[in-house]
């Protein structure tokens, strides 16, 4: 069952002139991959330090339902070039007063350091490096880890590597984490909050947010063969409007609570009609954020 970690009750936060965060209310579940999105200038940044103790709010509450400890993974992870990784990861874990080395060689591996903990940071990929950072995030074994854009510039490879790490992470932490990488957020995440000029405009999972956002059903059909005018008056049907894609693929849409699916599949049955594909049309995390926004402007 979930239950709430940290509760934001009414944010605030002004600078002179300019009102950057005005009201911020949302949850962060425990145990959930809690992805954060916003255009350039929504105030995803001060949130963020605001959580992590760095600055100081207006007026709003900041609540964790327990004694929770941060470990946080800035967008460019605080490295020591000169210094080797396990020579680092040392030094980082001292300052939390821990000496826990089997936790931290537990932490190397988990991070796939292993062949390079011996090796100077400065000579690391974009890759590895992001991977260290990541390791001086969670070797004092936080609840709740902040990850601000941990996928920027790296390559494909690495970015599936991040993913996959994230999701193994979640099932000891609690994971907070900006992005504009929106294609990859969306398959690690079992929550999300979009902020755009200082407010929350979507929060909740994926699927509950596409809902309430597109009120319209989407349905892809191919044909075996050029339908021509075997569609007829199917305009009529709940209110339905379809186009042509390409070929024998056409996209229909429709209002109606109904099943667009049920609703095409008996139209087609009946008026002999094959149908190779037919798929529903969902809306991606891109266009959820661009709709989202656009909405709210």
């Amino acid at each position: 069952m979930e239950s709430t970690l940290v509760k934001f009750s009414g944010i605030e936060k002004s600078y002179p002139g300019k009102v950057v965060l005005s009201g911020v209310n949302f949850e962060i579940q425990k145990g959930s991959v809690h992805g954060f999105l916003g255009p350039n200038g929504a105030g995803k940044s001060t949130l963020m330090n605001i959580l992590l103790g760095e600055i100081e709010n207006d007026k709003g509450e900041i609540n964790f339902t327990e004694e929770s400890s941060i470990g946080y993974l800035p967008e460019h992870p605080p490295l020591y070039m000169n210094m080797k990784v396990w020579e680092y990861l040392c030094f980082v874990q001292d300052i939390y007063d821990s000496t826990d080395r089997d936790f931290l060689n537990g932490v190397i591996e988990k991070c796939g350091l292993q062949e390079v903990r011996n090796r100077m940071i400065g000579h690391l990929s974009k890759g590895y490096k992001q991977r260290v950072g990541l390791a001086q995030a969670i070797c004092h074994k936080p609840d709740l880890l902040v990850l601000d854009e941990p996928m920027v510039g790296l390559d494909p490879h690495a970015i599936i590597q991040m993913k996959e790490l994230i999701s193994e992470l979640s099932k000891e932490h609690t994971i907070f984490v900006s992005s504009h990488q929106l294609h990859e957020l969306s398959q690690i995440c079992d929550q999300i909050s979009i902020l755009h000029q200082g407010v929350i405009v979507q929060d909740g999972t994926i699927e509950e947010i596409e809902k309430s956002l597109n009120q319209q059903q989407v349905v892809e059909v191919e044909f075996e063969n050029k339908i021509g005018e075997l569609l007829g008056d199917i305009s009529a049907l709940d209110d339905l409007s379809y186009s042509v894609i390409e070929g024998n693929r056409y996209r229909f849409k429709s209002q109606s609570e109904n099943d667009l699916r049920s609703t095409l599949g008996r139209f087609f049955l009946e008026k002999n009609i094959a149908v190779l594909s037919q798929r529903e049309v969902k809306m991606d995390l891109e266009e959820i954020f661009r709709t989202a926004t656009k909405e709210n402007v």
